[in-house]
């Protein structure tokens, strides 16, 4: 369980965890529920809290069309299996005492039927976040439902792949944040077990004009495009300075590369910045003799842009 925002390291040893778990004393009652049939794990987490708890709005940091990709990409530290994901609106569960949010989780008739619970160490919940993991174990243990705690992952704690030692603060959404408000993309990647993914979604139509202003903008030979920062679906890394990533460009509907239609640039560099004129954006530069794909189709939908640094 969690907010699951930044999908990273911490997170993935959630579910991994999850994957090992065996339901405590034979499963009871809830042997047969749909949500966590081993070895399936379920991230739990809550949508809208930014809105109950008054929270500045902010981009999340994996866009939402991209988590069934990082999920996937934890299937082999969960034994195989991709974990799912199950989102509960935090305004539904935000007054409950615990032991009533712990029969809404355990209850497999009326409530989610889950058969095992992991949390971080020092995972709080129900009303007031007045409940802890002892009383969760208890509560949980009590309808024959077993808790594993599982211990905050450190940047320089070695996990599944191999992947840490940027410093050793804990994994935590908010550093990977902090990491990329500070442009230290390499410090995010650390955090995350994967190189940080910005998307962009961008009208079909808007995409053909600007691929135009790039053109008419460097005598025909198209080697910059501006995007302007609101079609980013997740938080862009700091401005003022350049990036090197690898970009894909794909219609929206599109998923892997080497799909009709995907297209896979390397070594871009990106600049964001802003002006008065355009307001936020970002500038992606190709290398020279590189051209900016025209992308097939009558020119509607979206055009879905990743940038991955």
């Amino acid at each position: 369980m969690g907010k699951f925002d930044a999908m990273h390291r911490g997170h993935r040893s959630l579910a991994a965890a999850a994957a090992q778990m065996k339901p405590l004393g034979g499963g009871g009652e809830n042997a047969n529920s749909p949500l966590l049939l081993p070895p399936q794990p379920w991230l739990l987490s809550f949508s809208g809290m930014a809105e109950v708890l008054g929270w500045e709005p902010r981009r999340p940091l994996v866009a939402p069309c991209d988590r069934a990709r990082v999920l996937g990409s934890w299937a082999t530290a969960c034994g195989g299996t991709a974990p799912r994901q199950r989102i509960v609106p935090f305004a539904a569960v935000r007054s409950m005492e615990p032991e009533e949010f712990v029969e809404a989780l355990t209850n497999p008739r009326e409530g989610l039927g889950a058969r095992g619970v992991v949390v971080g160490e020092g995972h709080r919940f129900g009303k007031n976040a007045s409940g802890d993991t002892r009383l969760l174990t208890e509560l949980c243990e009590r309808r024959g439902v077993s808790v594993r705690v599982v211990n905050l992952v450190r940047s320089f704690t070695k996990d599944v792949d191999g992947v840490g030692d940027c410093g050793g603060d804990i994994v935590s959404s908010s550093a990977v944040r902090d990491a990329l408000a500070a442009g230290r993309v390499a410090a995010a990647a650390a955090l995350l077990g994967r190189r940080y993914r910005l998307v962009a979604l961008i009208p079909a139509a808007d995409w053909q004009i600007a691929l135009s202003s790039c053109s008419s903008s460097s005598g025909g030979s198209s080697s910059s495009l501006v995007i302007p920062d609101a079609a980013f679906l997740n938080q862009p890394p700091r401005g003022g300075q350049a990036y090197s990533a690898a970009a894909t460009v794909a219609p929206a509907e599109a998923r892997p590369v080497g799909a009709s239609g995907v297209v896979d640039l390397r070594d871009v560099d990106v600049v964001f910045g802003s002006d008065s004129v355009s307001g936020s954006f970002a500038e992606i530069f190709l290398p020279p003799g590189s051209q900016w794909p025209r992308l097939p189709g009558d020119g509607t939908g979206d055009v879905r842009l990743t940038l991955d640094f």
